[in-house]
């Protein structure tokens, strides 16, 4: 799968979003060294520390199914205003973490919506001293 075709797939996840609160709908797509494919999308909470991201779903999702660490080779995030703008939508600083764990390595391509471009940074890049402790 092409980084175009993984943006559309995030793109896609956005539509369940439940944003009510920051009216950012935000969705991810990862894919697995197996060629499956997981999506996520934002989801919300009054109490909002107990909200979870698109990208910690995702990768949640993944590990359900069976995703080990080491075995995520891409994933993309997407984010769009309630007035139906793409916005810049890098990880949190959380997802950066939970990216990290499952990552290939840290050359793994990260594909965000930035306003008008789509960027691709390696998890390396967006977290360059990643807590690990294998």
């Amino acid at each position: 799968m092409n980084d175009q075709e993984l943006m559309s797939a995030a793109r896609k996840a956005v539509e369940t979003s439940y944003s009510p609160y920051s009216m950012i709908q935000v969705g991810a797509a990862l894919i697995t060294k197996g060629n499956e494919v997981f999506t996520g999308c934002n989801v919300e909470n009054v109490s909002y520390s107990l909200s979870m991201c698109a990208e910690r779903i995702a990768v949640f999702t993944a590990v359900l199914h069976g995703m080990k660490p080491g075995e995520l080779t891409k994933i993309a995030v997407a984010g769009k205003t309630s007035d139906g703008q793409w916005q810049s939508c890098p990880p949190c600083g959380a997802c950066r973490q939970v990216i990290w764990e499952f990552a290939e390595s840290p050359e793994t391509p990260i594909i965000y919506q930035d306003r008008e471009e789509v960027k691709s940074k390696s998890i390396g890049e967006l977290l360059p001293d990643g807590f690990d402790l294998r």
